[in-house]
């Protein structure tokens, strides 16, 4: 985990070190067909990494990915210098200005901490990230997912959360695997087992992590297997299990004791 966390920082900084090479490039006239290639050989794995993390989130990467095409290179640099900076200085965990685009996110000498989500709130209230694996999401299910999960904030509550949503097995283990922030798993039935993804970097955390028999599973065990997974890996996870069948069956299985709590869909 520490490793895959010390990979992305360094991966971000290489990115923002590349940006700023592409303004004075841009800037003087110089050819910047190298660099470009170093920028697009950084973006592609960063993009797959961040699906694993509520932050920079959709709307930021497609921001950046669209600066990038309309070679706005003052843009692509500012926005990487942004996001590089809130990861590794973790400021994303307490600042909303991080989360935003245009010249409000960038001013931080306005910056507004996350109690800004309520009208009264504690500056120091801890923030998580929440893992749900369901099937094969849309984008916009997602990102109304979590405009819904953010109104159920109330000001008494101890803590601020987002949540990160991947579409099958193999991306919830890479996902407790590269993402610290993370200290809670929603696992809804019926999801596929592969990932989307076949990067070389993820699949080497996979064999790290995955024990070969968990290829040989059938779709009804996927989410008891992947609880157990998880517990084996971050076992201070709390993990809840959604299932369409009934709750004791689920529960009376020996490998539920990774699940704190067991709901079906129809009460959830």
């Amino acid at each position: 985990m520490f490793s895959a966390g010390e990979a992305r920082c360094d991966r971000w900084q290489e990115m923002a070190h590349a940006a700023q090479t592409l303004v004075a490039q841009s800037s003087s006239g110089a050819s910047t067909k190298e660099t470009l290639a170093t920028v697009e050989a950084l973006l592609g794995p960063l993009s797959v990494i961040e699906t694993f993390h509520a932050y920079p989130g959709e709307i930021m990467i497609s921001a950046l990915k669209d600066a990038l095409g309309r070679r706005d290179y003052s843009s692509f640099s500012r926005i990487t210098h942004r996001i590089a900076k809130a990861i590794i200085t973790g400021s994303y965990r307490r600042s909303v200005s991080a989360w935003k685009l245009g010249e409000e996110g960038e001013m931080e000498g306005n910056d507004r901490l996350l109690k800004d989500y309520f009208d009264t709130g504690d500056l120091t209230k801890p923030y998580f990230e929440v893992l749900i694996v369901s099937d094969d999401p849309t984008t916009e299910q997602v990102r109304q997912g979590r405009v819904e999960l953010r109104q159920l904030r109330r000001p008494e509550d101890p803590f601020v959360y987002e949540a990160v949503t991947v579409p099958s097995f193999e991306e919830g283990v890479l996902s407790v695997v590269m993402n610290p922030d993370l200290q809670a798993v929603v696992i809804k039935d019926n999801f596929r087992f592969k990932s989307q993804f076949d990067a070389p970097l993820l699949r080497t955390y996979l064999e790290q992590h995955l024990s070969q028999e968990c290829g040989s599973l059938e779709p009804k065990d996927y989410g008891v297997a992947l609880a157990r997974a998880i517990g084996k890996i971050r076992p201070e996870l709390d993990v809840y299990l959604i299932v369409d069948g009934a709750v004791e069956k689920v529960a009376s299985h020996l490998d539920s004791k990774n699940i704190r709590r067991i709901f079906t869909a129809s009460k959830t």
